[in-house]
């Protein structure tokens, strides 16, 4: 059964399908707001479903597990990453052709999560290696060798990384045009915690950093930390089409939350 919330009025609309999408997991809406992209529990093929008709329009399969992927918002491109070895591949999702692919190095390489600009043209990838790839030419990718996490404004005008050298951690916003950094903090999170995945509200005044304690909502003019969900185990997080709500999934209590935001 695959459950559907209606934001606005909280109601529940469940739709029968497949047994094997009964363990889906990973499960997020591309831009249109009507397709859904599972990936079954078996883990090595993502089946694009259109809510609005039920039923299974497009898949993408590969011979080996997905560890994290993405979609671009205008629907043409895949980021997908695989951990023997752990590797990213970027992927043109009309062709089928594989774009790009980058075998991080070293022990401990990980792959936290990718995240697409909103004008669909780069694709940023953190984890123990932060690369960056732009589309026009994806073979070229550019990496940086150090923990970093990533996240653009929903307008392209900022973006937003968290480094972790030994010494400390760093906060800096960008010009997403210009490449200028606009400003850069420090200091604003204990050390301790592990930094998974960053988003921007809607405005971009605001960003929301999940780490392995919970999430922090953040004020990028600031950097004061205006709020704290003090959740383990937050596996992922999003927010609404109309950026009021935040949504996390926790895999401690198997529960999604929705949470307004200030």
């Amino acid at each position: 059964m695959l459950n559907l919330w209606n934001l606005s009025t909280l109601e529940l609309t469940p739709i029968t399908y497949s047994e094997e999408f009964f363990q889906a997991q990973n499960m997020r809406f591309l831009q249109d707001g009507k397709t859904l992209i599972m990936q079954p529990s078996q883990g090595s093929e993502l089946e694009f479903f259109d809510i609005e008709e039920e039923k299974s329009i497009d898949t993408f399969s590969l011979d080996y597990p997905i560890w994290m992927y993405a979609v671009s918002s205008d629907m043409n491109t895949l980021a997908v990453s695989k951990s023997t070895p752990m590797t990213a591949e970027i992927w043109d999702l009309n062709t089928r052709e594989m774009l790009s692919e980058y075998e991080l190095k070293g022990e401990g390489a990980s792959i936290l999560g990718f995240e697409f600009a909103p004008d669909s043209q780069q694709v940023f990838m953190y984890g123990s290696e932060s690369v960056v790839w732009d589309l026009n030419a994806p073979d070229e990718p550019l990496a940086e060798r150090e923990y970093t996490v990533h996240a653009v404004s929903p307008d392209a005008k900022k973006t937003a990384t968290v480094a972790m050298p030994a010494e400390d951690l760093i906060l800096s916003i960008y010009n997403a045009e210009t490449g200028e950094q606009i400003d850069q903090f420090t200091g604003w999170f204990p050390r301790t915690d592990i930094y998974l995945q960053m988003l921007f509200s809607k405005d971009g005044e605001m960003l929301f950093v999940r780490t392995n304690e919970g999430v922090f909502f953040v004020d990028v003019v600031t950097a004061e930390i205006v709020h704290r969900i003090e959740h383990e185990y937050t596996y992922e997080m999003q927010l609404s089409g109309d950026g009021s709500l935040l949504v996390t999934f926790s895999q401690f209590d198997i529960t999604t939350r929705l949470w307004g935001i200030p």
